[in-house]
């Protein structure tokens, strides 16, 4: 009758034998995961867990069957040859090895591949595809290089001198610097970028460069039809006929990582809508990736690379250009923007943010009407001189007070981003760049303008140094003669304008000096600010202009009333400071006479200092307890005495080998521990 149930309920009972050594084997793991992550405090994955458990599992069977049969636990037919306490406590003990083998295991991969090396599956598909891409754009651009002949530049063989300080052969340098437009160009939209923003920087690069650099325009055709619709509907949670009561189907502008967009909002206010196209985070994130490493390279490479700082200006651009295709960034650069501009009444407007239609990938923003200065129906030929000089004063104190007073200053203002209203006022665009400057920085600044327009060579140099931070090897007489030859000329110069900033750019680069980024960005503002000025005003000069606006602003921050403040504020410190000295000398006079006075040293005041050392003696003496229970589990098992608890195995030998076990268990330990630690030292 038993058989006939068997046979029928067959099916039901493999089923519920797997299924009950799924459950055994889950509990297994678990068992093997707490082990682990807490007695030998190992950060192990649980799908290495898992996969170790079920192998230790389904291989602890057989083992177990192996040692009984050896050990006469079992007779031939199977059947169990010794009292069942006994048996019990080996099946426990071959478990417990298979367990700590196991444990073993996992230590092992751990210390050769650290959780979170390791990817799962879908991620390294993932991946895989992603470094297929990456290595196709890296050939590409490499193939552009060649292209264009620019290959010896980035493999250290030709061209150091011309493409770092100074012209070695002024014309091999312009037909580089073309070819380097050329390959740029080809390359796309982060390398079109990263020339623009090099061509900024005449800090770093010779003029031809700069030159050659400044041609560079990022335009592209517009998204195919529905492609902007089905983005706002994605960033904005509904359809664009939701938010939107019209929406141009066009764009006005396209840059090859965004579109504006004419719109009205459901209220009736006009507005434009800027969207990122939707493979453009992912292109610029492949194209970074290569740029950081090709400039690694280069700078092991090549001794240009190494002056320049390549791999640090590629991190630069690298982060600057993530938080640029990041909108909300924006948004957060022209609020800061327009408090700055709010603290006076400079009569100049700045679009409103429309907040809950901005997302990181579109900022919607009102329209302000009126037409861009470098457009030739601007409506500026229409004004007197009166009135465009007032412009541009008004522009020129906007540009200046953000960069020296403020410190919020907007570090993009080209004529395209600056609008000619119809109401007669002026309108700023494009939040996209923006420069943030310390109070010391801006006062430092103030100083080096102030001192070139009473034509003081030694206050000048000494606050440039303060600015950028000069090696040790700086020739400062003759940077400070240099500095003075360009001010002397500068005092008999009509139609001094933005050479004096290329002219002082050239000796810090020749000198060397690391000029900060938003520093850089800071007289980079002033100076291109000079196209829009003189498109307002053609007898604006900018030069003469922020000579006496240095001067007003210097003697600003040199008023009674801000040297009281700043004498209030650093006295509150010092006195809190001085309040303590008379106990501390009351104190130490009082051991003096006394004779008691000590001096207490330390080594190790440091909490962490304790706690390492506390941590090192606990391993060694782990490790110690270990090596004393290996040693005394293999006397035990040579030893050959006690008596016989199966027909073959002593009591001695079973106490051996379970003493061997926790020595096993410890040593693990002491040896995970000896991996993580190297680890954590080399990611340090």
């Amino acid at each position: 009758m038993w058989r006939v149930l068997v046979q029928e309920h067959e099916g039901i009972g493999v089923m519920l034998v797997a299924l009950g050594t799924v459950v055994v084997a889950l509990f297994f793991g678990a068992l093997l995961g707490a082990v682990v992550r807490n007695a030998l405090g190992a950060p192990v994955g649980w799908p290495r867990i898992l996969v170790v458990a079920v192998a230790v599992f389904l291989g602890g069977s057989p083992l177990a069957t192996q040692v009984a049969q050896a050990s006469g636990l079992t007779n031939e037919d199977g059947t169990v040859a010794v009292p069942a306490a006994v048996a019990v406590v080996f099946v426990v003990l071959t478990f417990a090895w298979a367990f700590a083998l196991g444990v073993a295991a996992l230590v092992v991969s751990e210390a050769l591949w650290p959780t979170g090396t390791v990817r799962n599956p879908v991620q390294l598909v993932r991946d895989a595809f992603r470094g297929r891409r990456r290595i196709r754009r890296y050939a590409e651009i490499m193939r552009i290089l060649s292209a264009y002949g620019l290959t010896r530049y980035v493999r250290g063989r030709r061209g150091r001198r011309s493409a770092y300080g100074g012209p070695a052969n002024p014309t091999r340098d312009v037909h580089s610097a073309q070819a380097l437009v050329g390959a740029l160009n080809k390359a796309g939209v982060t390398f079109i970028k990263l020339g623009q923003m090099l061509s900024t920087r005449r800090d770093l690069l010779p003029l031809p460069y700069v030159t050659a650099l400044s041609s560079l325009q990022s335009n592209a055709s517009p998204e195919p039809e529905g492609t902007v619709e089905r983005i706002l509907e994605a960033e904005l949670g509904g359809p664009p006929s939701q938010h939107f009561a019209d929406l141009a189907p066009e764009p006005f502008a396209a840059a090859s990582v965004a579109q504006v967009h004419h719109a009205v909002l459901a209220d009736g206010t006009p507005v434009v809508v800027k969207v990122q196209r939707p493979r453009a985070r992912d292109s610029v994130r492949v194209d970074s990736d290569i740029l950081l490493r090709l400039a690694r390279s280069v700078e092991e490479r090549t001794g240009w690379g190494r002056q320049l700082g390549l791999s640090g200006l590629a991190a630069g651009f690298a982060e600057s250009l993530r938080q640029e295709l990041d909108y909300r960034v924006e948004a957060t650069n022209h609020r800061m923007v327009a408090a700055s501009l709010a603290t006076d009444d400079y009569g100049v407007v700045v679009p409103r943010i429309v907040d809950h239609l901005s997302t990181s990938q579109v900022i919607v923003m009102t329209r302000l009407d009126g037409r861009a200065l470098h457009d030739a129906n601007s409506g500026l030929d229409s004004l007197d001189a009166e009135a465009r000089s007032a412009l541009a004063q008004t522009l020129f104190r906007v540009v200046l007070d953000g960069v020296l007073v403020h410190g919020v200053f907007h570090a993009d203002l080209h004529p395209g981003n600056i609008l000619l209203l119809r109401d007669g006022r002026i309108g700023l665009l494009d939040f996209g760049s923006v420069g943030v400057l310390d109070a010391e920085t801006r006062q430092l600044l103030a100083t080096l303008l102030y001192a070139v327009g009473i034509d003081d060579n030694v206050a000048a140099t000494d606050a440039l140094l303060m600015v950028v931070g000069s090696p040790t090897d700086t020739d400062v007489t003759t940077l400070r003669r240099e500095v003075g030859q360009i001010i002397t000329t500068l005092r008999f110069r009509g139609d001094a304008g933005t050479d004096v900033f290329a002219e002082l750019f050239d000796v810090i680069r020749r000198h060397g000096l690391a000029l900060p980024p938003q520093v850089a960005a800071a007289l980079r503002t002033i100076a291109s600010a000079e196209e829009s000025l003189v498109a307002l005003d053609p007898s604006f000069s900018l030069i003469r202009s922020a000579q006496r606006s240095a001067a007003d602003i210097t003697a600003r921050m040199l008023a009674p009333e801000r040297i009281a403040d700043l004498a209030r504020a650093r006295g509150s410190v010092a006195a809190a400071s001085l309040s303590r000295l008379p106990s501390r000398l009351e104190r130490t006079t009082g051991a003096l006479a006394d004779g008691t006075l000590s001096v207490r040293v330390r080594p190790v005041a440091d909490p962490d200092d304790r706690s390492w050392i506390r941590g090192r003696l606990n391993d060694v003496v782990v490790s110690l307890v270990a090596v004393g229970a290996i040693l005394a589990a293999v006397l035990l098992i040579v030893a050959d005495t006690g008596p016989f608890i199966t027909p073959r195995i002593r009591l001695n030998t079973l106490l051996g080998f379970s003493l061997a076990l926790c020595g096993f268990v410890l040593g693990l330990r002491s040896v995970l521990k000896v991996f993580t630690q190297t680890d954590r030292h080399a990611r340090r």
